[in-house]
């Protein structure tokens, strides 16, 4: 009499194996079984039955099962430190969060923060394609950064940033790289990125571009970004988002030359020599300090 052996091991019997709620319930006597024998039916009903009730969903938090062989009584909650577990939470909380709607914005789990144990943290809508394009349209007309800066009511700092991001996706365009357009599409809905245009009539909508840049306007970030940024122009603090003045990333490196397009191995060679000169320096120093 052959035995069937069910194993998840690569070898010549491998066998597919398909997991169930039911099969981790039966004993362990069952996993090595005859091939002639037929299994019970009675018990494999009833444990069908009992898996379609834990599947079902419930109304209140206490009537949740935390654990397959407990019940979620009070006295359970406590042993386990309250903590649900995730297909239980799933099942509760979650379902409104399984299945997105097409051109809605994301759910964040605490409410209009994205991180409900940092709710102080609350980020604007990126800039929308639709905005850069713009920006650097302008750019590429003559207009300066701080009028950009003005115009577009966003930070020097962004302009700047958009004006790299452009930069690249040019560059790219001329080499025929693909771009992610489709992830792009997709995404900015789930941010809450809103565009000037008239989704009925595909045209600017001056109204509508009013009312995104008085919610710019009043969002929280918008008012710390100009204040640091003003800060950084006066010398003041020179920290934050704008970085430092003195610091090490402000000069030529690796960062600035991929941004540009240039030779990774002459930025390496080139922050090598400085390097060495440093060094000169400090020794010719350390020499004049000995003699005296």
């Amino acid at each position: 009499m052959s035995l069937l052996f069910f194993s998840n091991i690569a070898g010549p019997s491998r066998l597919p194996l398909q997991v169930s709620v039911a099969a981790c319930h039966r004993a362990a006597s069952a996993r090595f079984y005859a091939t002639e024998a037929q299994e019970p039916q009675e018990p494999l009903a009833a444990e069908q039955s009992e898996q379609s009730e834990q599947s079902a969903p419930v109304d209140e938090l206490s009537a949740l099962t935390l654990d397959p062989s407990k019940p979620a009584t009070k006295s359970g909650l406590e042993k386990r430190g309250g903590k649900v577990f995730y297909r239980d939470w799933l099942r509760y909380e979650g379902e409104q969060f399984r299945v997105p709607q097409k051109g809605q914005k994301a759910k964040w789990l605490g409410g209009n923060v994205p991180y409900p144990s940092n709710p102080s943290f609350r980020p604007p809508p990126p800039l929308s394609n639709h905005i850069q394009d713009q920006v650097f349209a302008d750019l590429q007309r003559g207009q300066s950064v701080p009028e950009l800066s003005v115009k577009y009511n966003i930070s020097k700092a962004r302009v700047e940033a958009i004006q790299k991001l452009k930069e690249i996706e040019t560059e790219y365009k001329r080499r025929s790289v693909p771009l992610q357009t489709a992830f792009l599409e997709g995404m900015e809905p789930l941010l809450g990125v809103r565009t000037p245009i008239n989704p009925r009539t595909k045209q600017h909508d001056p109204a509508l571009a009013r009312e995104l840049d008085l919610a710019h306007e009043a969002h929280p970030s918008t008012a710390a970004e100009r204040l640091e940024e003003q800060r950084f122009d006066a010398g003041i603090g020179e920290e934050g988002a704008f970085g430092q003045r003195t610091r090490e990333s402000t000069k030529p490196s690796i960062e600035r030359t991929v941004w540009e397009f240039m030779d990774e191995e002459s930025a390496l060679l080139e922050k090598e020599t400085q390097g060495q000169k440093t060094q000169e320096k400090r020794q010719r120093r350390k020499e004049r300090e000995a003699r005296a």
